[in-house]
């Protein structure tokens, strides 16, 4: 089953662009004599992804691309076309030639409603090309206009139109140290609007994705393109064909089928209660380019340093439940250690639902083995929780407040924004 990307305002589409370019690398011919499942592999991936047209055409992503300037999407457009490997769809890219001044309000309720018939026209035409749909993954910052307003606004259409189509948005969070002056105002509308449309809410850290970059990776400055890079990897990680694991299979490691609709088992696996559905993204190994070559992992080294990382910083978050995926040879029989026994868990989830494994004996690009971890816990609540505190310190004040109701966004629709999120949060607490 496909998957439809949403590429939304500039982070997005910058993002989306990587992500592409990351799968299409990853599904080049494995070295060495070819084998039935590469084949497979490859084939399970491009369905999933790219349209391919008739004939030797190059493959064509599943996405829609939509911002108000024109320039990224147009660079976007650009680089995958020189590619050589893969492009965009003609119609694919909605654009105009202002943009939402990092204001939600703009985005969601200004000139860019005017975008939104021409976006719907090209996910329909986008769908149409899918045998079937699985649903849609869409990328988006939460700090400033086009992104996280007519973003937010578009996925409430999506939901209209396409009820039983999965939605997963993947939310690029803020520098906590501040991006933008309103960051946080945009960030806790988005967040609340999407709470009630939206299957899951991935949400990607900008400042953990910089310490990777900075401490493991070893980038001297680190730049938006790395940033994009790592997430890119870390999505291809958790997203790229797989299949379920329930210990040593008879049949070998290539025994059972690929999923059908991973997104759809994601978030059946992810989002036990509706209330709860915010999820973080761990990866391991990350390792600079210069030492990957020297650098070898055992599953229960690889294992022990995922579990290591998703229990700091202290104390370990409460989890309700997780989704592991496991990349390389002997992936399916990996001892699962510590992983296994689920540290903190919430009261009412049974141990054996909390942990889903996935497996796929493909080595990832750039490494032998990887490790991916999907997590719904309580881990994400502290960056919410602090641009919810901070938001609400300058909506007393009424900082800033004028320029959202200028363009339709009353108070109330803050306060309930601020009530929504504070439910969701303590609802977490309480885990």
């Amino acid at each position: 089953m496909s998957v439809v990307a949403l590429q939304l305002g500039q982070c997005g589409n910058q993002l989306g662009s990587t992500w592409f370019d990351a799968l299409i690398h990853d599904v080049r011919p494995a070295p060495g004599p070819p084998r039935n499942d590469d084949a497979c592999y490859r084939e399970a991936a491009l369905e999933r992804y790219f349209h391919s047209p008739a004939g030797s055409g190059l493959p064509e992503a599943r996405a829609v691309l939509v911002d108000m300037e024109r320039k990224v999407v147009a660079r976007s457009v650009a680089m995958a076309a020189r590619s050589g490997e893969w492009r965009y769809a003609d119609g694919a890219a909605v654009c105009r030639t202002s943009g939402s001044a990092n204001n939600w309000a703009y985005g969601f309720a200004g000139p860019g409603e005017h975008c939104l018939s021409e976006a719907m026209e090209s996910v329909r035409a986008q769908v149409e090309r899918c045998d079937r749909l699985s649903g849609f993954l869409a990328m988006m910052s939460v700090a400033g206009g086009t992104g996280s307003g007519l973003g937010t606004r578009l996925c409430i259409r999506l939901r209209d139109a396409y009820p039983k189509a999965g939605l997963l948005n993947h939310l690029t969070w803020p520098y906590s140290t501040g991006e933008v002056i309103v960051q946080n105002y945009n960030a806790v509308l988005t967040l609340a609007h999407l709470h009630g449309c939206s299957d899951a809410l991935l949400v990607q850290q900008n400042d953990r994705t910089h310490r990777v970059c900075a401490q493991l990776l070893r980038r001297p400055a680190v730049s938006f393109s790395h940033l994009n890079a790592v997430v890119a990897a870390q999505l291809a990680g958790a997203l790229l064909p797989a299949r379920v694991r329930r210990g040593p299979p008879a049949g070998g490691p290539t025994a059972g089928a690929y999923l059908h609709d991973q997104l759809g088992e994601l978030l059946q696996a992810l989002v036990p209660h509706p209330e709860l559905k915010l999820l973080s993204l761990h990866a391991v190994p990350q390792l600079p380019e210069s030492s990957r070559d020297f650098t070898r992992y055992d599953w229960k080294g690889l294992l022990s340093e995922l579990h290591r990382e998703t229990q700091s910083p202290a104390p370990p978050p409460t989890s309700l439940a997780r989704l592991l995926v496991l990349r390389g040879p002997d992936a399916h029989s990996a001892p699962l250690g510590e992983l296994a026994a689920g540290g903190s868990l919430c009261r009412w989830v049974p141990p054996e639902a909390a942990l889903t494994v996935w497996s796929e004996r493909r080595a990832p690009t750039g490494y032998g083995k990887s490790a991916t971890l999907l997590a719904n816990d309580t881990a994400v609540i502290s960056p919410v929780e602090h641009a919810v505190s901070k938001a609400w310190r300058m909506f007393v004040s009424r900082a800033y407040v004028h320029q959202y109701t200028h363009h339709g966004v009353s108070e109330e629709d803050f306060l309930d924004s601020f009530t929504l999120l504070e439910q969701v949060i303590a609802s977490y607490r309480q885990l």
